[in-house]
């Protein structure tokens, strides 16, 4: 049972993540939390992340500048450092009740102000060098909730969802994290975080997590982001209530 219920949660994860470009950490570890440790959470969502992003990243890499990818990313890897070993250090019930409040933040800005399109792609926008600055800030901010409750997009997306259109805002934020599912899954084992057992379970949630990226590419133009966003902010809303009460 423990295995369907995981599956379906990797699957939604997954259809999240191929329609807005985000959201599989944030989704996925809020749900298997209900079935593992926060830290086997974030495991397993990582490991199934690290792959299935590269069937998404492959879809739009003609939208993808390294300008931006890489002007967040060294936030991004030194912030899950900083995370991670929060990880370790605090009680899984404390991580656990963080996931729970950082989801509901982001929640409620979904239901009330859905994530909407933004002013155009990168070459189009007069003020790039002053987006850039504060690229790798959020990338800090992102990687810190990355590595401490696996779900790092919040702050990134928020700042991404101001200045760049829908296509190309879910094509940066899909190879953006693409690397820091990689960068963490390193970090986790590296550091010993990694439960190793749970890699055959892991291996097994590739398939859902097929089927729900496929889902959510093929979705992607069909859906309306602001219907989307909210129903999805609803959805983790419950989760969030429940978890802290669980």
């Amino acid at each position: 049972m423990t295995l369907v219920l995981a599956s379906i949660a990797i699957a939604f994860a997954q259809l999240v993540r191929g329609v807005t470009g985000f959201g599989s950490a944030l989704v996925g570890v809020q749900l298997l939390a209900f079935l593992f440790a926060p830290q086997d959470a974030i495991f397993l969502v990582c490991f199934v992340d690290a792959i299935g992003s590269l069937a998404l990243g492959w879809d739009v890499r003609k939208l993808l500048r390294w300008v931006v990818v890489l002007s967040v990313f060294p936030g991004i890897f030194v912030g899950q450092y900083v995370g991670t070993e929060l990880l370790l250090i605090l009680p899984e019930r404390t991580v656990a009740l963080v996931l729970a409040a950082v989801v509901s933040v982001f929640a409620v800005g979904l239901v009330f102000r859905p994530v909407r399109s933004g002013g155009g792609e990168w070459t189009e926008l007069p003020e790039s060098k002053a987006v850039l600055v504060g690229m790798p800030v959020v990338g800090f901010m992102g990687g810190v909730m990355s590595g401490l409750v696996g779900a790092g997009g919040p702050p990134i997306v928020i700042y991404f969802k101001r200045f760049f259109a829908q296509e190309f805002f879910r094509a940066q934020l899909i190879w953006i994290f693409l690397f820091s599912s990689y960068s963490l899954f390193g970090m986790l084992t590296f550091k010993g975080a990694a439960d190793v057992e749970l890699l055959p379970t892991a291996a097994l949630l590739l398939v859902p997590m097929f089927v729900g990226n496929r889902a959510g590419a093929w979705l992607a133009p069909r859906v309306p982001p602001a219907l989307f966003g909210r129903i999805v902010g609803a959805l983790l809303l419950g989760t969030s209530v429940l978890m802290v009460f669980g």
